[in-house]
């Protein structure tokens, strides 16, 4: 989850790269 919150943080910025990134790490996870 560490990585979703640093994610979360660059939402303010990119909300589209928010997405992209946290399903890949979503991905990774599984």
């Amino acid at each position: 989850e560490l990585i979703h919150g640093n994610v979360k943080e660059n939402n303010l910025i990119l909300p589209v790269e928010l997405i992209e990134r946290d399903s890949v790490a979503l991905f990774i996870r599984k």
